[in-house]
């Protein structure tokens, strides 16, 4: 079930987006509005955000499994996760980047 989890968050982030540009064109929007066009760049940021952070995530916490196992020593996966960045970047750039859709979609500022 676990690793369904992503797939499904990925399932809904494109559902929402298709859904989005079809309410967008049914309802008479330009889709070039500045509003529209700041929410397809938080949405990019999302993207790009997911795939590199995310990645080092997964990584590190393959090693961190490994290690479990035996198979790796416990040292060194703590020294990679205390190196990295990904761990304490991961959620609260995708919290501002929601929270940045989310103002930018209810206060349409452009």
């Amino acid at each position: 079930m676990q690793t369904r989890i992503p797939i499904l968050g990925l399932v809904a982030l494109f559902l929402g987006v298709v859904f989005g540009l079809l309410t967008a064109a049914t309802g008479g929007l330009d889709f070039f509005k500045g509003w529209l066009i700041a929410a397809y760049m938080l949405v990019a940021a999302f993207l790009i955000n997911a795939a590199t952070l995310g990645e080092r995530m997964l990584r590190l916490a393959r090693k961190a499994v490994e290690a479990e196992a035996g198979k790796r020593a416990t040292e060194e996966v703590v020294r990679d996760m205390a190196a990295s960045r990904a761990a304490w970047l991961f959620f609260p750039v995708n919290i501002a980047i929601f929270a940045s859709i989310i103002l930018d979609m209810v206060l349409k500022p452009f």
